[in-house]
């Protein structure tokens, strides 16, 4: 018989899930600007100064690559990407306002468990004027998980996005390929990026 795993066990692997899709996240922005580079300018395609780039992108954090990759994508010709830029923004802001928040959250909260209940917590100074001439201080910020799918869902979410991500970098790779060649149908980017189809993770319920 299977024994039950503990839910402060089950926390610690979803948080664990967490940072090493994140992590994953990372690694392909960083590509992507990369390749964005070269498909502006096929001097990035050599070893000094794709290293240069390298270097400097290295200095950056997720925020400020993020920023690089809208900037390069902005000065891509769409006449074989039709809608290029919006799409990247779309998906790039979505790592960076939703996913990138919940993430810093998970791993720089206080977890513990209450009973079955998972709570996060942190430390958020807060003053209060519940009425007139009163105020309090609240010291800390907590949040309730009813169970660990909530946790799951979100880790399913950073898969999507980076799944989204690969698919917007071979998209990239693609248009450098059709550089020196006769324009061709462009590839297709998917309909809709698979982790905002699917972006109600706070509430696995619904799905």
């Amino acid at each position: 018989m299977t024994e039950p795993v503990d839910p402060y066990d089950q926390i610690i692997m979803a948080v664990g899930e967490v940072c090493f899709w994140w992590s994953s996240l990372e690694h392909l922005i960083h590509d992507i600007v990369l390749h964005l580079a070269v498909a502006l300018d096929p001097a990035f395609d050599k070893e000094s100064p794709r290293n240069i780039l390298h270097l400097t992108l290295a200095s950056l954090d997720i925020r400020g690559k993020i920023v690089t990759a809208k900037a390069l994508a902005h000065q891509i010709d769409e006449i074989d990407s039709p809608g290029f830029y919006d799409r990247v923004e779309e998906l790039l802001n979505y790592v960076d306002n939703e996913l990138r928040p919940e993430r810093n959250r998970y791993v720089h909260d206080n977890w513990s468990i209450a009973g079955s209940a998972a709570m996060r917590m942190r430390l958020a100074p807060k003053i209060t004027r519940p009425q007139a001439r009163q105020r309090d201080l609240t010291m800390w910020s907590g949040r309730r998980y009813p169970s660990i799918t909530a946790a799951l869902a979100f880790v399913k979410n950073l898969q999507l996005a980076d799944g989204d991500l690969v698919q917007l970098d071979n998209h990239i790779a693609w248009m450098v390929s059709q550089r020196d060649l006769q324009p061709g149908s462009p590839q297709p980017l998917l309909p809709e990026w698979q982790s905002l189809a699917h972006r109600d993770w706070r509430e696995p319920s619904k799905r």
